[in-house]
C-alpha cells in the first residue's frame, strides 16, 4: 500500500508542477490518471456493495467474469483515464475561451 501512496502523491506532484511550468498536457494527463484510477477504485467498491455481492467488478470492461485477466484491468482503467483526460480538456477550454462580453 505505501507504493499506491506514493504513486498518487507522485502524480498530484507532477500534475501541480507541470501545470506552473506551463505543460497543460502533461498535467492533464497526471490529473486524469489520478482521478480516472480513484473512480476506477471507487465504481469496483459500490457496484459490489450496491448489488449486495461479495465479488470483484471490473468497470467498463470485464464485469466480474475477469478472472485474472490483467487486459480487462489495464483497458477499464485506461477507460476512465481517457473520461477524465476529455472532462479535464474540455473544462479547461472552457474556462480558457473568453466570453462575447468579456471583449467589451
Amino acid at each position: 500500500m505505501p507504493i499506491v501512496t506514493t504513486i498518487v502523491f507522485a502524480l498530484v506532484i507532477v500534475a501541480i508542477l507541470s501545470w506552473k511550468l506551463g505543460l497543460k498536457f502533461l498535467a492533464i494527463f497526471s490529473a486524469a490518471f489520478f482521478l480516472g484510477s480513484i473512480s476506477y477504485s471507487c465504481v469496483e467498491i459500490f457496484i459490489p456493495r450496491i448489488l449486495e455481492s461479495g465479488r470483484f467488478y471490473s468497470v467498463p470492461f470485464g464485469g466480474f467474469r475477469i478472472g485474472g485477466q490483467d487486459c480487462a484491468l489495464v483497458l477499464s482503467v485506461l477507460c476512465w483515464v481517457f473520461v477524465w483526460s476529455f472532462v479535464l480538456y474540455a473544462g479547461l477550454k472552457k474556462l480558457g475561451q473568453k466570453s462575447k462580453y468579456e471583449s467589451r
